[in-house]
């Protein structure tokens, strides 16, 4: 926190760059969480949309909205109203490489659509055109969404058949042996962190509020 706010305030002293969208965003962020202002919370991160697009730096602009618009507008806007700029951060991360905020921001646009009552059986249609794209990435926290959010229907639906959309991984000890892995052999954490985001997630659902906690 503290190299944020050292971030907004060298913006507001010397002037802003392009990483300043960064740091108002994040601020926003920190404003929400740890201070429950909400309504300021996100006017920094609008403003450091803005500034992101001021600076034309698409190679910050996945993460910019999503930190605005997938962990911050929740507290203070509509679902409805967060779904086409993440719908921009999914498409300028692939664009530019960025593989981990492209990660969140599909993870984002699927759970606020489910959070908005989207009908599971189209959510998952939308799900599977993207299978053959997020397998060539080869990114892991994009698969571990893929498969997170596939768990979730699964369970919302009960409909076993929806996690055979990856042949490669086609069941929940599958899935979890390769982020167990990751975190071992290679040291990558986060997909193992969204699979037990996302097993709360699913807790949460069905009221099962103590499982919820436990993950």
């Amino acid at each position: 926190a503290f190299f944020i706010c050292r971030m907004v305030q060298l913006s507001v002293i010397r002037g802003n760059s392009s990483e300043s969208a960064t740091g108002f965003a994040f601020y926003g962020y920190i404003c929400c969480v740890f201070l429950n202002d909400y309504k300021n919370g996100y006017n920094y991160s609008r403003l450091g949309i803005a500034l992101n697009y001021e600076f034309d730096d698409k190679a910050l602009r996945a993460k910019v909205i999503v930190l605005a618009d997938g962990c911050i507008a929740p507290w203070f806007d509509k679902y409805a109203n967060t779904i086409s700029n993440l719908r921009i951060a999914f498409e300028v991360g692939l664009e530019s490489n960025d593989f981990v905020w492209t990660g969140y921001a599909y993870s984002f646009i699927n759970r606020h659509s489910i959070m908005m009552g989207e009908n599971l059986g189209s959510l998952m249609e939308k799900h599977r055109a993207y299978a053959d794209l997020f397998k060539l990435t080869r990114s892991p926290l994009i698969l571990a969404h893929f498969f997170a959010l596939s768990r979730l229907a699964v369970a919302l639906r009960d409909n076993p058949a929806d996690l055979e959309i990856n042949e490669e991984y086609p069941d929940v000890k599958s899935q979890f042996d390769y982020v167990l892995e990751l975190a071992e052999k290679g040291g990558v954490y986060l997909p193992l962190v969204n699979y037990y985001i996302f097993n709360g997630a699913q807790h949460y659902y069905f009221k099962r509020y103590d499982e919820a906690f436990d993950n």
